[in-house]
């Protein structure tokens, strides 16, 4: 099973070589607008089914994917009609916590401000805020891809479209599709892996890295409210590496 950041889950199967998708869950959604799946019934409850319009076994994928993965859920969003600011922009940095993982400890929600203080202050997060934007979702990444066959295809309910600033997609791929961490302390000091991908060559500016330390963030809360973990260690272990030791997923021992 497989869940997106509003909260709703997924899963899919095949069955005599026809391959369907099953969604659960109350959260607002966005249906893919390509004709890859037909809405067939809700079953128990509020699951929705959707069958491939093609025949073959499904397969949800895992990372890492190529580039046309992203070239696919990018004109998928493009598809889409969105008049909504990301609550990051609308809203404040410092409400993403609580809007993603309602959950989160006290502790968590003292160390986020910390961060975002710290991105705001010393890293001209805000100046992400000015940007050229294009659509965009919290998920972007290998798993609202999977394949029938030999197609593949954008899962046919999205999480909430709002207009980003345009390196925030770019970012968000690479984050979920290559990113792994932040470890635990260990004796090699390695606490961040990128897959062998140079994150270096995506940053242009100092505001283009604290967009990447916050969207490393925002993978981590979406991973804790997946496992329900309502510490959120894994954050606040990113947070300390970030401020108090100065140990960026940036740092060239950490890059490809």
């Amino acid at each position: 099973m497989y869940r997106v950041s509003n909260g709703n889950t997924f899963t899919g199967k095949t069955e005599l070589s026809k391959s369907f998708i099953v969604f659960t869950g109350n959260a607002d959604f966005k249906r893919a607008i390509s004709k890859d799946w037909k809405f067939m019934q809700k079953a128990q409850g509020n699951a929705r089914v959707y069958f491939s319009n093609y025949i073959g076994n499904l397969n949800i994928f895992k990372k890492p994917l190529d580039l046309g993965c992203y070239e696919e859920i990018s004109y998928e969003l493009d598809l889409q009609n969105t008049n909504l600011i990301h609550p990051a922009i609308a809203n404040s940095y410092y409400n993403e916590l609580l809007r993603l993982y309602p959950k989160a400890s006290s502790q968590a929600q003292k160390s986020y401000k910390t961060f975002i203080d710290f991105l705001i202050k010393k890293h001209q997060l805000l100046e992400n805020n000015n940007e050229e934007k294009c659509n965009y979702i919290d998920d972007i990444g290998p798993y609202l891809i999977v394949k029938t066959g030999l197609k593949k295809s954008v899962i046919p309910e999205l999480p909430q479209i709002y207009l980003a600033p345009k390196i925030w997609r770019e970012m968000t791929w690479l984050i979920n599709n290559y990113f792994i961490g932040p470890y635990p302390k260990n004796n090699k000091n390695i606490y961040y892996e990128w897959g062998g991908y140079n994150i270096n060559s995506t940053i242009k500016k100092k505001s283009d890295e604290s967009a990447l330390f916050y969207l490393i963030s925002k993978f981590i809360i979406i991973q804790e409210a997946w496992l329900d973990r309502s510490n959120c260690n894994s954050l606040i272990n990113f947070i300390n590496l970030i401020i108090e030791k100065k140990i960026k997923p940036t740092d060239k021992k950490f890059i490809g």
